[in-house]
Order: structure tokens, then C-alpha cells, then sequence
């Protein structure tokens, strides 16, 4: 899907907003900390994993495109993080399953790439905990510049 529909809570209705520049769907969309809402990856018409990312500002209610994710994906978490970068992880690529984490960063409108093994991510007391199938969990501090984590389990490529 390429429409969107913006709430307004003090009149309780919902209006058409501008399209996303390219329609998809099993996106992730992240209210980031500035009020602008990131969507990235999702699947294309013909069930194609997007690597393409997009910024909706509200106060224009334009979109435009920023910092694509290094591996396009689909049916991914994303989780902002307590600093306003947001994990983008796992899903599923091309290929498969993929165990691979990114970080947007919204200062750089950039994705830097780090690795995981699991599909879940979980805002715990200030943290990121990730992990789905696996036999560890790792945990994620907020203010690393870069996320680099290894785990082996069940169903996962690396």
C-alpha cells in the first residue's frame, strides 16, 4: 500500500495523508523522537523484500526518502532506542530468514549495519533485548555506536 490515513486525536477523525514514494506492505513504521515517522524495508507488489527507507513529516505531511537499510527485508521489528536510533532486525530476505540487525541513525539519516540472531526485539528498562529461538540472549546498551552480536540457534541463517 502506497496511502496512508493521519488520526487527529482532538477531533477523533481520521484524513487521507500524502503516499509513501513507494507502496509496500510488512514495513516497520517508528514514531521517531522529533515527531517524524521512518518506514523502512516492507515488501514490494510482486512480494519482493524493499530495501528502501522513507521519512513522513507530519507538520508538511510530506514524505521523503532517507538512508536505505544495507539488506532489504520485510515482516522486521523495529525498535527505537532510548538515544532516538532506531534497531531495525531481522525479518525476512531474498534469501530467507536473515539474523542481521541495522541501526538508523536519524542525526546521520544513515543505517549502520550489526548482526543478531533473532527476530524479536524488546524495550526493557532503557535496553534492547534480542533473541527468538536461540540459546542466549544478548542485550543492547542504548548508547553503543554500533550493534555487533553473534548468537547460534534453531531456524536462523547467519
Amino acid at each position: 500500500l502506497s496511502s496512508i490515513e493521519v488520526y487527529d486525536p482532538d477531533t477523533g477523525q481520521w484524513t487521507a495523508g500524502s503516499e509513501l514514494q513507494t507502496a509496500r506492505l510488512t514495513d516497520s513504521a517508528t514514531l521517531l523522537p522529533d515527531g517524524q515517522v521512518l518506514v523502512a524495508g516492507g515488501l514490494d507488489a510482486d512480494i519482493s523484500p524493499l530495501a528502501s527507507a522513507e521519512l513522513y513529516d507530519p507538520a508538511g505531511g510530506t514524505w521523503s526518502a532517507t538512508g536505505s537499510l544495507n539488506t532489504a527485508r520485510g515482516s522486521h521489528s523495529a525498535t527505537l532506542l532510548a538515544d532516538g536510533r532506531v534497531l531495525v532486525a531481522g525479518g525476512t530476505g531474498p534469501e530467507g530468514y536473515l539474523s542481521s540487525a541495522e541501526i538508523y541513525s536519524p542525526a546521520s539519516h544513515s543505517m549502520h549495519v550489526g548482526r543478531i540472531a533473532g527476530w524479536l526485539t524488546v524495550d526493557l528498562y532503557g535496553r534492547t533485548v534480542l533473541g527468538a529461538h536461540v540459546r542466549a540472549v544478548e542485550v543492547v546498551e542504548p548508547n553503543l555506536e554500533s550493534v555487533f552480536l553473534h548468537l547460534t540457534g534453531r531456524g536462523l541463517r547467519d
